[in-house]
């Protein structure tokens, strides 16, 4: 049976050598997002795309290039109709994110078709330019979502401070994870995503954690802002039989966290503390646990030198 267009996007994005060049990579990415759109009614998932290039650097900074402008983009058409009285032109929009006029185009009709997203604008695909913007959807999206999302740059960087109270009434530190390999997740009550994830996360901790790996939640509930009460996250906690420790994360840490905004986020962290990798929405077992055994092994290896 032959692969959907979709999947044989991602077959091809995983079996991608690092010859190719940036151009090349930003093509192979523009066709993924355009079959995506095409498969799913409009939607576009850029976690799902994001994780499938897991052994291209390039290819993840670009897409996480294209994720932050996304999130941008309604903010600063706000902004400009604000104090200019008319709507930007696509090449400014160009200009200022420091991307092609076809990623500029390519985000503004994901953002018109994505169901998901409020009618912030009118875009004339004829002329390729933008015809009007809504500034109540734009005021409406920037207030859930703001208007920054911080998702390129994190490989190799030190893991940001943090100190923050547990679901339970304890206070955790970065500190606390010093020397050891370890995982962060965000997520938050409720979350699909996060409900199927979490499970496999318990059963990594529970293989793993006796070898010195660490794992430790950040509920995002409270940064957000959403009615969800203590009860709620002690009965959806329960109810996965979450084996680790969960910390309230506060509006600040989160920004130092970038404002990431995928649910469930995966943050792998090297026992020197920096960061390894990123990976969002659900996740197999198997790919949790090879990334946690290269990370062990990693460690191992640095405290036999």
């Amino acid at each position: 049976m032959r692969p959907s267009g979709l999947a044989a996007c991602l077959i091809g994005i995983l079996v991608l050598t690092p010859a190719r060049g940036m151009d090349q990579i930003q093509q192979e990415v523009h066709q993924a997002i355009r079959t995506m759109k095409a498969e799913q009614s409009g939607r576009v998932t850029f976690s799902l795309l994001y994780n499938g290039f897991q052994d291209s650097e390039e290819g993840r900074e670009y897409l996480a290039a294209l994720y932050e402008a996304f999130f941008a983009i309604p903010g600063y058409l706000g902004s400009e109709v604000r104090s200019s009285g008319s709507v930007p032109s696509v090449q400014k929009l160009s200009n200022h994110f420091g991307l092609t006029r076809e990623a500029i185009v390519l985000l503004l009709e994901v953002t018109e078709s994505d169901s998901r997203m409020p009618p912030i604008l009118v875009f004339n695909k004829e002329s390729e330019e933008i015809e009007s913007v809504d500034l109540k959807a734009v005021d409406e999206f920037t207030g859930v979502r703001g208007t920054e999302v911080r998702l390129r740059g994190w490989r190799s960087r030190s893991l940001p401070d943090f100190s923050l109270p547990t679901l339970d009434g304890r206070q955790m530190s970065r500190s606390d994870l010093a020397g050891k390999p370890a995982l962060i997740v965000i997520w938050l009550t409720g979350c699909p995503d996060c409900r199927r994830t979490l499970p496999n996360i318990v059963r990594l901790f529970r293989e793993y954690g006796g070898d010195g790996f660490e794992v430790v939640g950040f509920n995002v509930d409270k940064a957000l802002g959403l009615n969800r009460t203590d009860s709620d996250r002690r009965e959806f906690s329960e109810s996965l039989g979450l084996n680790f420790p969960s910390l309230f994360l506060d509006e600040e840490t989160r920004a130092r966290f970038g404002n990431l905004n995928i649910y469930p986020t995966l943050i792998f962290v090297s026992a020197d503390g920096t960061i390894d990798r990123l990976v969002f929405n659900f996740q197999e077992y198997d790919a949790l646990s090879d990334i946690t055994v290269k990370l062990l092994a990693q460690a191992r290896g640095s405290t036999r030198d």
